[in-house]
């Protein structure tokens, strides 16, 4: 599991990843847009910044990303997710994760494990 830094520039979300843009990515791509701008301001409750754990493994305490269908590349490519929180709750919006998520994971996961990193569980 691995923390990953968010930060909202001018209304924007995106993700710290120098090593994609190192590695030839796009900045634009790491802009955070369809439902995952919302989940972050969910996490981020009214802050500029949010550190997530990201796991294809359970986290204790972890909200969970479920995969819906995978865009083909003719259609920009990414993954359309569903976000079951850990409350039991459903998240409203279903969330669209870009191509970075193959940086980061090498596919795109039936399922993502995300928590609030710093937040120390219980098991």
């Amino acid at each position: 599991m691995t923390a990953y830094k968010f930060k909202l520039r001018s209304g924007d979300w995106s993700i710290v990843l120098p090593a994609y843009v190192l590695a030839g990515g796009s900045p634009a791509d790491l802009q955070m847009v369809a439902g995952a701008d919302l989940l972050l301001d969910y996490y981020a409750a009214g802050q500029t910044s949010v550190s997530l754990l990201l796991s294809e493994k359970p986290i204790p305490l972890a909200d969970v990303l479920d995969l819906n269908a995978i865009e083909l590349p003719i259609n920009g490519g990414g993954a359309f997710y569903t976000v079951h929180l850990h409350s039991g709750r459903l998240f409203s919006e279903t969330v669209w994760l870009c191509n970075v998520v193959l940086f980061v994971f090498g596919k795109f996961p039936e399922r993502i494990y995300i928590r609030m990193a710093g937040i120390a569980s219980t098991t």
